[in-house]
């Protein structure tokens, strides 16, 4: 495994070092669009709260996908909007809790450097909807509201003019909100973490 990971940089290195000079992919008025994915890389702390009490819930992993789009306003900052989408599952005993959503998050993102290797930062915050499946309270599926705050730092490598490796390290929070129409009660869970990203970025140039 260890062999199959150094193999893996050291081929990445050897690209992007046999590139010819790249140009600037992040000058105003390119796009831009990717995608990141993560499994396993992230450990959330759930806190859950009602009208009557407030309590924690064990930790979960989860499979997030996010799809994003964007514009350069500017050389670097680019603004846009990206799509994540997550499923969750945690297991107790015999029963189980599932969790899907999806979000709608308007980004701002800036890049820095005008090497292959550029440092970047980027922040959003938007709304969302899901689904909460509950095995263990008669069957119960409950819809949700959203709110997601994230804000990611790291690196992207710059494989040639179109495309990018990006290797990022960021924060997220949740909140989600429904109500149990059968007791009337309202419910509230925040969610908060870091978690490691790997994605692609495909950079497209103005005509």
């Amino acid at each position: 495994m260890k062999k199959t990971v150094i193999l893996s940089f050291l081929s990445i290195a050897l690209l992007i070092f046999s590139q010819k000079q790249i140009k600037a992919q992040t000058e105003k008025g390119n796009f831009l669009v990717g995608g990141s994915s993560s499994l396993g890389f992230t450990s959330y702390g759930t806190k859950w709260e009602t009208d009557y009490g407030s309590g924690e819930r064990g930790k979960f992993r989860n499979l997030d996908f996010t799809a994003q789009s964007g514009y350069f306003i500017f050389n670097n900052f680019a603004a846009g909007l990206g799509i994540p989408f997550s499923y969750s599952k945690e297991i107790e005993d015999d029963d189980y809790y599932v969790s899907s959503s999806i979000t709608f998050v308007p980004f701002v993102c800036w890049y820095f450097g005008k090497g292959k290797l550029k440092p970047f930062l980027v922040g959003g915050i938007g709304p969302g909807w899901g689904k909460e499946h509950y095995s263990s309270d008669n069957d119960l599926k409950i819809p949700t509201k959203i709110l997601a705050c994230e804000i990611d730092g790291g690196l992207a490598v710059f494989l040639n003019e179109h495309f990018s490796l990006d290797f990022g390290l960021g924060y997220a929070y949740t909140s989600t909100k429904w109500n149990d129409e059968d007791s009337n009660m309202n419910y509230k869970t925040s969610s908060s973490g870091l978690g490691f990203n790997i994605g692609i970025t495909c950079f497209l140039k103005k005509q």
